[in-house]
């Protein structure tokens, strides 16, 4: 499948009745030029609507005719693709009650199903979505997914920005778009500098259709404080070196020539600042997804990290706090997890103060051994056993060694959120199979004096 300036070409036959047949084009469909066989003999004239026997004549021609199948970019054709791509977005909001997403788009007074139409309205964006789908469906849903995710976000506040619902779809639909023809998207980011290249790269081919500049704003910018924890590298690592592998000329053809010199138009400052955040929100929820491998729990182990991480002054509230309210059976222990955060930003010398061992957390030490700490507790120290990753994966991970305790477990120990009793027994939090996030107990062994 090839699209050209007023068409789209196929030189298989079987693709063509496949397109055909998914696009329920009966009655729609046309061709730019006649079909022929080998003998330069018409099969079927140009500017003439495909009937079904059309296939059925052809199937039983094989090798005897071209196989030169351009088709009329019809108005009609247009909006029958504009149609499929809801269609097949709906399938993925329909994942079931328990269903993250599925649950975030659960509100009154909200049509996701007229926001994605209004998303597929313009024909470039259309054309390059079914292409991505036709060359690889799975990186078109990590993509849908994206979108959806970012949508059902900004969804959960009252937001009096018009078209803010359609172009948070579009940011997070095209914000790992430079990623298609590679597997990078299968693998959780390690590296600060390579999301950004992504970003930048992502936002200048967005910028080819016919977006909002918000929404290009948003993909260059959510990426400059994205909470991955940035590392010296030498260049993109090598491990993520096909993200950027994918032929340069299908991405151009995806997104088409860049724009004409002309009009810019004018930027809505509230929705790239909302939509930035949200996107940033949205990427960070795609990553731990890739890194959770209980995915029956994944709604819970979610609430629970961006709680966290809200705590921590990563994310913003007004658009974290009604997603924790979604789930309000998991709320109580997310308002704990919160709380571990607030309690380790009270520290002296951040990001050191270290909250251990979460989630049921019972003392506090000091990350980056500031002896001079007023807050250090001397001749107690913590031997953490084995390293120790960042709550939620942001921040640096804790080694092994030997830790100082900080006084800041006081506000810990009597803290009387953290020291109730759950309301009613659950899964505790981070207790997922990552391999990652190593049992709590047997971790810790404090060493009297010296």
């Amino acid at each position: 499948m090839k699209v050209t300036e007023n068409g789209i070409l196929f030189d298989d036959l079987s693709r063509l009745n496949g397109f055909y047949l998914e696009l329920r084009l009966q009655g729609a469909l046309k061709f730019l030029e006649p079909v022929e066989d080998n003998t330069g003999n018409i099969l079927i004239k140009e500017d003439v609507m495909v009937k079904e026997s059309f296939f059925e004549k052809l199937k039983e021609m094989s090798g005897s005719y071209k196989a030169h199948f351009h088709v009329a970019l019809t108005d009609e054709l247009a909006t029958k693709i504009s149609e499929f791509l809801v269609r097949k977005l709906s399938e993925l909001t329909n994942a079931g009650p328990g269903h993250f997403l599925t649950r975030l788009l659960d509100l009154p007074h909200h049509r996701p199903a007229a926001y994605m139409r209004a998303a597929f309205k313009d024909r470039a964006l259309s054309l390059a979505a079914y292409r991505l789908y036709r060359d690889g469906e799975e990186f078109f849903t990590h993509l849908c997914e994206l979108g959806l995710l970012n949508m059902a976000i900004v969804m959960q506040k009252y937001l009096r920005i018009r078209g803010v619902h359609k172009n948070a779809f579009l940011a997070g639909f095209l914000s790992d778009l430079p990623l298609a023809g590679g597997s990078a998207w299968r693998r959780p980011a390690q590296d600060i500098e390579e999301v950004r290249i992504r970003a930048r790269k992502a936002a200048e081919m967005a910028g080819r259709f016919s977006v909002a500049p918000e929404v290009v704003a948003s993909i260059g910018e959510f990426a400059q404080s994205f909470p991955i924890p940035e590392q010296p590298r030498n260049g993109i690592p090598d491990g993520d070196r096909d993200a950027f592998a994918a032929d340069q000329d299908y991405l151009d053809s995806l997104a088409g020539a860049p724009p004409e010199d002309g009009p810019i138009p004018a930027m809505n400052e509230a929705s790239r600042e909302v939509l930035t955040e949200s996107l940033r929100i949205a990427h960070f929820i795609a990553e731990t997804k890739k890194r959770v491998e209980d995915s029956e729990f994944f709604a819970e182990e979610m609430v629970y990290r961006v709680s966290y991480n809200a705590g921590k002054g990563v994310f913003h509230d007004d658009l974290i706090r009604p997603i924790v309210r979604k789930f309000q059976e998991f709320e109580e222990e997310a308002r704990k997890m919160r709380r571990l955060a607030e309690i380790e930003n009270m520290c002296i010398h951040p990001p050191s103060a270290w909250a251990y061992p979460k989630p049921r957390a019972a003392q506090i030490l000091c990350q980056r051994h500031v002896m001079d700490c007023p807050k250090m507790i001397r001749g107690w120290d913590i031997h953490v056993i084995s390293s120790q990753q960042a709550f939620g994966w942001l921040g640096a991970d804790l080694a092994a060694g030997e830790y100082s305790k900080c006084d800041l477990e006081k506000i810990l120990q009597n803290d009387p959120l953290l020291n109730s009793e759950p309301s009613k027994k659950r899964k505790k939090p981070g207790s997922s199979n990552d391999a990652n996030q190593p049992p709590v107990t047997e971790e810790v062994e404090e060493n009297q004096g010296e």
